[in-house]
């Protein structure tokens, strides 16, 4: 918020899948660990839906095992930030993700 975002916060999967349906938010951040749905779970989701599957997702997440990691690439997570991190990292990270879409868009 502080960084000129206006951020919407969801405590489960569900909500973020319906919130994401309403309003197609620029980027959206996942915990992987959720009620009602994973991380994993909405992100799968998103990406099967051709309108949802364009918006960027990054995935923040306490699961530093490399399967974990690979797993929320492979379903096709932009970024994947580790706990902790600093509101300055998470911006940077918020930030180039962003650019790096608007490029894509540009592009196509």
């Amino acid at each position: 918020k502080n960084s000129g975002y206006n951020v919407i916060i969801v405590d489960n999967g569900m909500d973020a899948l319906d919130i994401a349906k309403k309003i197609r938010p620029n980027i959206i951040l996942l915990d992987v660990m959720m009620p009602f749905m994973t991380g994993f779970e909405v992100l799968s989701e998103l990406k099967r839906n051709n309108e949802l599957a364009v918006i960027p997702v990054i995935i923040l997440t306490a699961q530093t095992n490399e399967e974990d990691i690979l797993k929320g690439l492979e379903l096709g997570a932009d970024d994947y930030i580790l706990k902790p991190f600093s509101p300055n990292e998470l911006v940077a990270r918020i930030k180039t993700v962003l650019l790096r879409h608007k490029r894509l868009d540009y592009k196509s």
